[in-house]
């Protein structure tokens, strides 16, 4: 764990996380962050929802007409708990409490956003329990940045076409851009979170050290060169034999046959390479010239994975009857890498360094959700 640093929570204003999240919430809106592949908060356990006194009376339209009450100056502020004023003609005007306002939203987008707020404020305490204290500029900048191009990749610059463009999905360019700064500063917390209470498995390290020096640490190299049934059934019928003359059996002595005659080729001293490269029918390999490096076990199955395991570098191996049809094979390489401590270490370091997955962040959520008692108002 980090040594216990400064760490201002990143508490954003209410009203500022619960409109930038209802504007984006169009299927239209033009996708910039990277998105959410979670489930929907709603199907998370730890949510408790339990009756609790509400301070938000439920509102009986979205707006109230209100009697004749004198305007607001001219740049004054608005009363304190007074969300909207609009005067209409012949004086009169009405009034939009926050509390009506508050009950408006929660009536027509129901308690998604709190939710979204609780878990973006359970992510804030923790990177404060962490010791982990994010760079505020940094994320602004990465926004700005990724406004930037969202710009040029949707509008080619033009800011007011884009502006357009997002009116028309439903949504302020305002809210727009402060829904960016709400996602980007989620997943930096996210991402730094995970990262610091990372702690890789053993198995992991074995994956890991397998997948760069073999199964069990030997890595070997192999040349192969292919002869298939399809491919071999369309050179026949270039060459001018029927289709109906082309039989299951036909092609598979066909096969054989020419195997049988590279063998002796390569027997004789023919470059295997070379006729790889020449007669092999698999694509992937063939131009160059059949290698296969790290053989890991688990192409053209085990009929072909286990003499490949058991023969020696330089060894010819051949015919073999594999998945995709007949093999003749050599082993190039056998390099054998023990787990020593050293490399542990540097396997841990890797992974220890590698990026975040969605998995790992899906499970912090599940986590800090699951480990929270919460209550919300009905």
């Amino acid at each position: 764990m980090n040594p216990r640093r400064s760490s201002p929570r990143l508490d954003f204003p209410v009203a500022t996380l619960l409109l930038a999240s209802l504007a984006c919430r169009g299927p239209e809106s033009p996708t910039l962050a990277a998105s959410r592949s979670e489930p929907a908060l709603a199907v998370l356990p730890g949510i408790q929802v339990a009756p609790a006194e509400s301070t938000v009376a439920p509102a009986q339209s979205q707006t109230a007409t209100a009697p004749s009450q004198a305007a607001p100056a001219d740049e004054e502020p608005l009363p304190e708990g007074l969300e909207a004023w609009i005067g209409r003609p012949g004086g009169s005007s009405i009034s939009i409490s926050a509390d009506e306002y508050s009950a408006y939203l929660r009536e027509r987008f129901g308690s998604e956003p709190l939710r979204d707020l609780i878990y973006e404020r359970l992510l804030s305490d923790e990177a404060a329990t962490t010791g982990i204290d994010v760079d505020r500029d940094a994320i602004a900048s990465s926004v700005e940045a990724a406004w930037d191009n969202l710009l040029q990749s949707r509008a080619r610059g033009d800011l007011s076409a884009l502006q357009d463009e997002l009116r028309s999905a439903g949504f302020s360019p305002e809210a727009y851009r402060a829904r960016m700064l709400v996602d980007a500063t989620r997943e930096t917390l996210e991402n730094e979170i995970v990262l610091a209470q990372r702690q890789p498995t053993e198995a992991q390290v074995q994956d890991l050290f397998e997948r760069r020096y073999g199964p069990g640490g030997e890595r070997r190299d192999v040349r192969h060169l292919l002869r298939t049934r399809a491919r071999t059934k369309a050179e026949r019928i270039t060459a001018g034999d029927s289709v109906a003359s082309l039989s299951t059996p036909r092609l598979d002595q066909l096969i054989g046959e020419r195997i049988a005659a590279l063998l002796i080729e390569v027997k004789g001293g023919a470059d295997f390479a070379e006729l790889a490269r020449i007669h092999s029918h698999d694509q992937s390999t063939a131009m160059s010239g059949g290698l296969i490096q790290a053989y890991n076990g688990a192409l053209y199955g085990p009929n072909f994975a286990q003499p490949i395991k058991n023969a020696a570098p330089g060894e010819l191996l051949g015919p073999i009857q594999g998945s995709s049809g007949i093999h003749l094979a050599q082993v190039e390489s056998v390099v054998v890498t023990e787990l020593t401590p050293e490399l542990r270490a540097e396997l841990l370091a890797e992974l220890m360094a590698q990026q975040t997955t969605p998995k790992e962040r899906y499970d912090l959520r599940l986590r800090l959700l699951g480990s929270a008692t919460i209550r919300m108002a009905d």
